[in-house]
């Protein structure tokens, strides 16, 4: 299946021009006037056909027909001024993207800068109206703010930006055409425009070399290019590359726009606050869903995600790796394949491109399973051993070294690893030196370091037979009612 995204962009100067700032309402909304997430979603089903909306499921193959791909699962509801508002996250098969400030970049920056915008639904009523209003809203990041930020990027909502968003925020209609677009610098409005009456044209040149600012002033017409963006796959029998996706972006015609001074309609962003989505436990991103039901493995899971305070390459992966907008990991319990103590499953890779065919961003996403026959018996140390190794397969996906092969990675992770995994097990939970290169070996008895060895030399300079080592891995990972070594889970 293929997904397309029609992308323009401003290849304009943009200047930093004076509108009408940002009012405040003081009014306060009527509790009986408060937008819930249910009249939201009742106002979408009643504004657009039914085959153009689609709820968010991560079993749901999109159909062709769906223009809109609607997570209420992740709805925030707000409130600001006069104004009460619901904002969901949306996938677009066709969007409109007006890249604004082009010309600041070079050709892989502005690449970049589309790759990492996205858009939410917004829908909103004021206190003197009952009726429900609703926008497209397109967050286009600075690439300083891309290269510098802490928490996700696509977390930002009108009602909660980071202190560090800066790029633009633009309104839209239901239909793509742009209404509103605003200027922010670290998480505040800087201005508004009123943005109307886009007309796609075919030439590839732009028709119009006016600044933005100068076509504010007087309400005038500017012309803005299209970048087309194709995403192909995944699928196809590419072997095992069959799991990525490959997005390119081409220049494809032009829009022309009517811009003036003023605004905002609406809720303006930087504003309010409320509920804007759930935490995830440890890890600072809130992609990374712990699903685990058992309470035990749960507080263990956190447990792990949370490793600010370890030095060391493991720790920084867990950090680093994990907290990035662009990783989606699940973990959960459950039956496993093969009876593995866990295993990685569901992994996809998406790769966007700029013209010149430069990756300028990977998309992730994964959903690891711990055996959940084991959870009885198996120690702490076992469930943090079993995580940081589906997580190292995790990495090298996203960073297609033998993507979705696993033989490959565990015999690049025999030969990288083991020092690593064992120095994390040391520092976070204080497994014995010896112990923790047992661990770190499991999974990899197949690997070719592991069958031509026939001992290993231990960090205390003894050295242990195969089965030594495997028994010593077995320890941590069950006993009879409990681990034979380590903490037990519900400890």
């Amino acid at each position: 299946m293929r997904n397309i995204f029609y992308i323009s962009y401003f290849l304009l100067p943009l200047l930093l021009f004076s509108c009408k700032k940002e009012t405040r309402i003081e009014g306060k909304v009527n509790q009986s006037h408060k937008l819930t997430i249910a009249e939201a979603r009742n106002h979408i089903k009643a504004t657009l056909p039914t085959n153009r909306v689609a709820l968010a499921r991560t079993s749901q193959e999109k159909t062709d027909s769906t223009d809109l791909v609607v997570n209420w699962t992740a709805a925030g509801q707000n409130t600001s001024g006069e104004y009460s508002f619901v904002e969901v996250p949306i996938k677009t098969a066709i969007t409109n993207v007006n890249l604004y400030g082009a010309e600041q970049y070079n050709e892989n920056e502005n690449a970049t800068r589309v790759a990492y915008s996205y858009s939410t639904l917004l829908i909103y009523k004021d206190s003197s109206n009952n009726n429900a209003n609703s926008y497209i809203v397109t967050y286009l990041p600075s690439i300083d703010y891309i290269q510098n930020h802490n928490r996700p990027i696509g977390r930002n909502r009108i009602a909660d930006l980071s202190n560090e968003f800066s790029g633009y925020i633009e309104y839209k209609d239901l239909d793509g055409n742009p209404k509103q677009l605003f200027t922010i610098e670290k998480g505040k409005v800087t201005s508004s425009m009123i943005l109307s009456n886009t007309r796609p044209i075919q030439t590839k040149t732009s028709s119009n070399s006016k600044s933005l600012a100068a076509a504010a002033a007087s309400c005038q017409t500017v012309c803005i290019p299209i970048i087309q963006t194709v995403c192909v796959g995944p699928g196809g029998g590419q072997g095992p590359r069959d799991k990525d996706q490959i997005c390119t972006t081409t220049q494809v015609g032009n829009n022309c726009n009517t811009v003036c001074s003023g605004g905002p309609t609406g809720p303006p962003p930087g504003g309010g606050g409320g509920n804007t989505g759930g935490g995830t436990g440890g890890s600072n991103n809130p992609d990374i869903k712990n699903q685990a039901q058992n309470p035990c493995l749960k507080a263990t899971v956190d447990q792990l995600l949370n490793s600010q305070n370890i030095e060391g390459t493991m720790a920084e992966i867990l950090n680093n790796f994990l907290d990035k907008n662009e990783v989606n990991l699940t973990i959960q319990e459950g039956i496993t394949q093969g009876n593995k103590v866990a295993h990685l499953s569901d992994n996809k890779l998406t790769k966007y491109m700029d013209p010149n065919h430069n990756i300028t961003k990977r998309v992730y996403s994964a959903t690891i399973t711990i055996d959940q026959s084991l959870l009885p018996t198996i120690s702490k140390e076992g469930v943090a051993t079993a995580l940081i190794h589906e997580v190292l397969h995790a990495y090298l996906d996203y960073n297609s070294i033998s993507f979705d092969q696993a033989a490959a990675q565990h015999n690049y992770i025999a030969a990288n690893y083991i020092g690593t995994m064992a120095a994390f097990l040391q520092n976070k939970y204080g497994v014995p030196a010896n112990d923790a290169v047992a661990l770190a070996w499991g999974g990899l008895a197949e690997t070719t370091l592991y069958k031509n060895a026939t001992s290993f030399q231990m960090p205390d300079n003894t050295t242990v037979s195969k089965e030594d080592l495997a028994h010593t891995y077995g320890d941590y990972m069950g006993g009879v009612d409990k681990p034979n070594k380590g903490k037990p889970l519900c400890n």
